[in-house]
């Protein structure tokens, strides 16, 4: 639908533009991340049920995701070469794209209180709620790496 004009934009990862671009088809027009600054792109989940009966599948799991973050920031050439066998991108286009999200991802799972802040303010500003609810109920860190 892109690229035979029954769209004149759409919402998607920086590197659908840069696909887009590379086969002269289309243009990024600019990031999200340009006009969104505080905002949590990235969140581990595991249910109560788990976390409560096999707590320790959750800490090994936390684990080997923030080795493969570090790896991934130590190798970038590794890691879009891994990235390229998924989306089927060029080395350019994961080259870029790589730029864009590495410096998203989390080295310790904590969330930033600024982007905590505008989630919060959300909830009021979408009128679902009346007052900013404390999300510190909803998550936790017990199970991050070094805890």
């Amino acid at each position: 639908m892109i690229t035979s004009g029954q769209l004149d934009a759409v919402g998607s990862a920086s590197a659908l533009g840069y696909q887009l671009e590379e086969t002269k088809k289309g243009r990024l027009l600019f990031p999200t991340s340009d006009i969104v600054t505080d905002f949590l792109i990235h969140a581990i989940f595991a249910s109560q049920a788990l976390a409560r009966d096999n707590p320790d599948a959750v800490r090994r799991f936390l684990k080997a995701w923030f080795e493969t973050i570090a790896f991934m920031r130590q190798d970038k050439a590794a890691a879009v070469r891994v990235a390229r066998t998924i989306t089927g991108f060029s080395a350019t286009v994961e080259d870029r794209e790589y730029d864009g999200v590495m410096p998203m991802f989390s080295a310790d799972g904590k969330f930033p209180p600024s982007a905590m802040a505008v989630v919060q303010g959300s909830f009021v500003e979408l009128q679902l709620l009346d007052k900013e609810p404390d999300l510190t109920k909803y998550y936790t860190e017990e199970f991050l790496p070094g805890r």
